[in-house]
């Protein structure tokens, strides 16, 4: 495959893509050109990767429509013919693809619901725990440790939001969502509070929080928490915050052969950097907005596996205070995104194939 952009809706449903083989070469990508509820890809034959797999930055919102109802409880399963495995039986409802669209629903695997020797692989519905803000202005701040959001937790999540930071205090984190890193909060300009990373609306955990501006002459505006949607730099008439980035998404990589990943090869679903302040913006003026949450990827193989290069749900680095690079010291940026989850897990043939 060359460089391969595939068109998504924003927000909508996941691509799905089949072939014989897949081959990525040195220097080209393959990813979607709107963020979307997941990058698919079913091969039966041999995967060999030397260029880059990418959902940095796509994750869809996590209130994307969903043509097949309610995200189930059990959030994104698929089931796998495992020889050995003891997963099975499962029931129709047990497996909710309908929710990233028809074409994903069309790969179910209902021949395999019955057998007892099967194993699952799933994205789970809540990912890790966005972090909390940060304000500078009480004589000092919190542990850093205390504003990045945490790691998809579990048998397989997303990673939250990191909190923003400023002299009023930035927004909290959001949590991750199945098919997407959570939102940072964003950072704040003095007096000028930064805004959750779960509001835009109240139930969306995977927004960026927009950013604070700054009440008073010399107080600039804080940056966007990083998230899907991004959060809004603040618009300051002594300086204008940075938007934040996007939020990581779903990768699935069903292979029915060999999967190789070379040592330029690499697999990534990133999340985005937080916003910066505007200069001179540091903590004690303007905040940072918080990193977004890395994503999801999945990678079933059905014969050998081997990993010489990058596979990464990294979540994105909180923003400081001034332009790029951003003046903040490393204490006063606002919080990182958490990682996201890897699963590789070898399966039999999917039945149907």
């Amino acid at each position: 495959m060359a460089n391969v952009t595939f068109p998504a809706t924003t927000d909508g449903d996941a691509i799905v893509k089949q072939y014989s083989s897949i081959t990525i070469n040195s220097g080209d990508t393959v990813t979607v050109d709107n963020k979307c509820k997941g990058l698919i890809l079913y091969c039966t034959g041999n995967c060999t990767i030397n260029g880059t797999l990418s959902m940095d930055e796509k994750g869809a919102a996590m209130n994307a429509p969903t043509p097949g109802g309610a995200i189930s409880p059990n959030g994104l399963r698929w089931v796998w013919y495992a020889p050995g495995s003891t997963g099975g039986p499962l029931s129709q409802p047990d497996v909710p693809l309908a929710v990233l669209g028809p074409a994903a629903a069309a790969m179910d695997n209902p021949a395999a619901y019955n057998e007892p020797e099967i194993t699952t692989v799933q994205s789970i519905v809540t990912g890790g725990t966005g972090g909390n803000n940060a304000s500078g202005n009480s004589g000092g701040w919190p542990a850093r440790s205390e504003r990045d959001g945490g790691d998809g937790p579990g048998e397989g999540a997303t990673g939250g939001g990191g909190g923003g930071t400023g002299f009023a205090g930035g927004g909290t984190g959001g949590a991750g969502y199945a098919w997407c890193g959570g939102g940072g909060g964003g950072g704040a300009g003095a007096g000028g509070y930064g805004i959750a990373g779960e509001s835009a609306p109240p139930t969306n955990t995977t927004a960026g929080g927009n950013g604070g501006s700054g009440p008073e002459g010399g107080r600039v505006g804080g940056g966007g928490g990083a998230g899907s949607p991004a959060g809004e730099g603040a618009p300051d008439p002594d300086g204008n915050g940075l938007d934040g980035g996007g939020a990581g998404g779903l990768i699935c990589l069903f292979v029915q052969g060999n999967i190789d990943i070379g040592p330029t090869g690499a697999i990534k679903a990133r999340g985005g950097e937080g916003g910066n302040a505007a200069p001179p913006g540091a903590g004690s003026n303007g905040g940072g907005g918080g990193g977004a949450g890395g994503g999801r990827i999945i990678i079933c193989h059905g014969g050998t596996y081997t990993n010489n290069g990058t596979v990464s749900v990294d979540g994105g680095t909180g923003g400081g205070g001034g332009p790029t690079p951003a003046s903040a010291p490393n204490p006063n940026r606002a919080g990182n995104g958490g990682a996201g989850a890897i699963t590789v897990v070898p399966v039999g043939v999917q039945k149907p194939i």
